[in-house]
């Protein structure tokens, strides 16, 4: 538990955000497990949350094709994004299915070899987990699409439309989160 605040803390006051929040987790969990097994962790946990955050996008970009009459840039983007998602699961699904051992060819390192070995044998000796895994970060998702629902609800009355709003708008958020983020890093690279 303090691991996950700490790292939480300091991804929130520093501009590193979700590396410098992950890597502390994992770096303070190692006095309870070994550190290239809270890395590979907190790397599984990174690769279902960006699968399920790829698959919202997904679902919310088409909500709004279906549910408003774009113009042509809006239907760009949506498309680029819908696209973008789709690409990301299976590139995704390619890397754990393949296990091509990207990152310790450039990283010569034990640990970093050990952790992408936890990663795959995660990945390929316990498949029933990855479905139950991925049902609740889905689960986190639906939250907080209930939330704003709840909260239109309460602002705006309950229009016959505002589902369809809370999941677009749902959608924007975690669009918003992933540019800032990439922003941060973009930042400190100059």
């Amino acid at each position: 538990f303090r691991a996950f605040v700490t790292g939480d803390a300091i991804g929130n006051i520093t501009p590193l955000g979700p590396l410098a929040s992950e890597g502390t987790k994992a770096l303070l969990s190692r006095r309870i497990i070994s550190t290239s097994a809270a890395f590979s962790s907190v790397v599984l946990e990174n690769v279902f949350y960006s699968i399920s955050v790829a698959i919202m996008v997904m679902v919310g970009t088409l909500a709004f094709l279906l549910g408003y009459r774009p113009t042509n840039a809006a239907l760009t983007i949506s498309l680029v994004l819908g696209t973008i998602a789709i690409v990301s699961v299976l590139a995704v699904w390619w890397l754990l299915s393949s296990q091509p051992r990207l990152i310790s060819r450039f990283l010569r390192h034990a640990a970093v070899r050990d952790a992408e070995d936890r990663v795959f044998r995660f990945a390929a000796s316990r498949k029933s987990r990855v479905g139950q895994i991925l049902l609740l970060e889905f689960s986190f998702h639906v939250a907080a699409v209930l939330e704003i629902y709840f909260l239109l609800t309460l602002l705006a009355g309950n229009g016959h439309r505002m589902l369809l709003n809370a999941l677009i708008l749902g959608t924007v958020e975690r669009l918003i989160t992933i540019a800032l983020i990439h922003a941060v890093f973009i930042v400190n690279d100059n």
